[in-house]
């Protein structure tokens, strides 16, 4: 079995921000290791914290699991809702800014049947703010902008998920669910441009006001089948799942001149309508074998296809260059094998796993045709000696890929700041990652630590390159680079000085090496970054909890871009109720108002800083009450 991290126990949610392996956000996130739903547009706020009962950090994931994912696999794994009969939760959240949400989670259990259903609203308003500084030189002159950008978004989210598990026997089991998620975006913003010289001198000033509204429905419908079978250990599981959405994004910008003198306000309208149809079907077969063997094997097949339909106006006529409609279709087909044994102290396991890959992308105009095909596999290696049952070490290799996201491929980026746009880039390939790893774990009375070096390998690495118009004007995409190389460290580790007190950090520190030209440009780099979190955990008499987290990132230079140092503080308290029946939580994210973004990008003849924040401080108190269900037991959810 891989080793995981210590430190992956501590439960605490990472809202306001991607989350990250060892510096690396191409993350995958399962929920008890299937994909879910609730992993994306705030979803996993709908189970309280105390519902999950560890979460596996796999830094090297083995075989069975699909082989996207070059940073690895966070799994979280909830607590298992054994009492028959009817329960449910009930919980309600408020908080400042408005942060206000109701879910309503109930199911009724039999020997033959378990039925559950969920519906959840959530209603937030998030504000952001944002300052840029550039400067351009061009024929020996020096241009000068300074940009100031202010961000209210409104977030609307209703969600209903039905469903329910059938016993044949004690040895078959199906079970067939449905989730709807249907969210409305709505966010308004303030800009304003004002261009000068060297001497500061201001030449013109513009204004922006943007109306955004993204209203989005997303669907899913899974089965699922369970059989084990009279061997202790040995079972059969395959998923069938097919979800449908579509998103339509629209942008109404008004834009002025107000210095040197006033002009007719212009206006410009966007839409973008996305769709996408899912199917996904996989099984997995796992026996025991003699001399404490283990076989596992097991197929994935997925086929996607999404649409972006695209149109812009300025003043009502159609902006033809952004006017076209793109198709991406995707089909991934991967199979595995691997064996395990466990010989005394010595425990191994051995596995391969092939993906093919047929991607197509076209368009209505003809600007796009690409087609790409390609087969891979992804050997994966265990080795783990038990030197006592408190202390092991492990040895791991993993090959793994990183396909583009539709974001990354899709050339339609929105024209809400033409002075600073961001663009895909269809013809993207994926990235491959050789991953090694090197780790220790020793348990003590009241101590665990868990050191760990790992070195790896990229190659095609993704790498976002921003360039400069003729008029000044700022694109940003993503292309792909030679190879990168990345060695470091991270040491976690778990100490309980007493009973009431749980104390955990975590310290990871990376050197890399990023080798690449892109026109003529040479991007070769190298660096270290390194990044810290403290965690710490008070459990007092009749039910009160007190958690607090500090992280720091340090400063990072990645080609073109400098991302400042970033530090933050977390604090909850939480108080059971009524006989363990409800729960009061308090939550304080942001504390000192940190979560600044600092960016620097630096060209030829260019220089473009950064400054802003996409929330400030956040306070919520959430009640849940449960009936008929234990502390311990889960609501059931999406993925679950």
């Amino acid at each position: 079995t891989p080793l995981y991290s210590s430190a992956a126990s501590d439960v605490y949610k990472r809202q306001g921000g991607g989350i990250s392996l060892r510096g690396n956000n191409n993350v995958r996130i399962l929920i008890n290791g299937k994909p879910s739903v609730l992993t994306a547009n705030g979803g996993l706020e709908q189970f309280p914290a105390d519902q999950v009962a560890k979460v596996e950090v796999i830094t090297n994931p083995s075989a069975r699991y699909e082989a996207s994912g070059t940073a690895g696999i966070i799994n979280i794994v909830l607590k298992k809702n054994k009492q028959g009969g009817f329960g449910g939760s009930l919980q309600l959240t408020s908080g400042i800014p408005a942060h206000h949400r109701a879910n309503i989670n109930m199911n009724f259990k039999t020997e033959k049947f378990n039925l559950f259903t969920n519906v959840g609203y959530r209603y937030s308003n998030f504000f952001g703010e944002r300052i840029r500084h550039q400067s351009v030189i061009r024929n020996g002159q020096t241009s000068i902008l300074d940009q100031m950008e202010d961000q209210k978004r409104n977030d609307d989210h209703r969600n209903f998920y039905i469903g329910g598990d059938y016993y044949f026997n004690k040895k078959n089991t199906i079970t067939v669910s449905y989730f709807k998620d249907k969210i409305k975006n709505t966010d308004e913003l303030d800009l304003q441009y004002s261009y000068s010289n060297a001497a500061g001198e201001i030449d013109s000033v513009i204004t922006q006001f943007e109306n955004y509204s993204e209203p989005q429905n997303f669907n899913q419908l899974e089965i699922d089948y369970v059989k084990t079978f009279d061997k202790k250990g040995q079972k059969f599981t395959t998923s069938i799942v097919y979800d449908w959405w579509n998103d339509d994004e629209n942008e109404s910008l008004t834009i002025q001149n107000m210095i040197p003198f006033s002009e007719e306000k212009i206006n410009t309208v966007t839409r973008d309508i996305e769709s996408s149809k899912d199917l996904l079907i996989q099984a997995d077969f796992v026996s025991p074998l003699k001399n404490n063997g283990k076989f596992e094997a097991g197929f994935r097949g997925e086929i996607r296809r999404i649409t972006s339909d695209y149109s812009a106006t300025i003043n009502e006529e159609p902006i033809f260059a952004f006017n076209n409609l793109l198709n991406y279709d995707e089909q991934i087909y991967g199979a595995y094998l691997q064996y395990g044994q466990k010989l005394n102290k010595f425990n191994y396991l051995l596995g391969l796993r092939t993906e093919l890959s047929d991607i197509g992308i076209g368009d209505r105009e003809n600007k796009f045709d690409d087609d790409k095909n390609y087969l891979g596999f992804f050997p994966t290696a265990h080795l783990t000696y038990n030197f006592s049952q408190r202390m092991n070490m492990q040895l791991s290799y993993s090959r793994r890929i990183n396909r583009p996201r539709f974001w990354q491929l899709n050339p339609f980026g929105g024209l809400s700041d033409i002075r600073n746009r961001f663009v895909g880039n269809p013809d993207l390939n994926p990235m491959y990652t050789d991953s090694y790893e090197l780790g220790f774990l020793k348990r003590w009375e009241n101590f665990t630590l868990n050191p760990s070096i790992y070195f790896q390998h990229n190659t095609d690495y993704f790498q976002f390159v921003t360039e400069i118009d003729e008029n000044g004007n700022f694109l940003t995409f993503p292309v792909n680079l030679s190879h990168e190389n990345r060695g470091g460290v991270e040491i976690s580790a778990i100490y309980n000085p007493v009973k009431w007190l749980r104390l955990s950090g975590e310290f990871n520190y990376y050197q890399f090496k990023q080798v690449g030209d892109y026109k003529n440009l040479n991007f070769d780099t190298e660096n270290d970054n390194w990044s810290a979190r403290l965690n710490s955990r008070m459990k007092f008499k009749k039910g009160l909890t007190a958690q607090g987290s500090f992280r720091y990132r340090a400063r990072n230079q990645s080609g073109q871009f400098l991302t400042k140092a970033q530090h933050s503080i977390d604090f909850g308290i939480s108080k059971d109720l009524m006989d363990d029946k409800a729960n009061l939580s308090l939550n304080f994210r942001n504390i000192l108002d940190s979560r600044i973004e600092s960016q620097v990008v630096t060209g030829e003849n260019y220089l473009l800083e950064s400054e802003g924040k996409r929330m400030g401080r956040r306070f919520s108190a959430t009640f849940t009450y449960r009936f008929n269900r234990k502390k311990n037991e889960r609501d059931r959810m999406p993925g679950s």
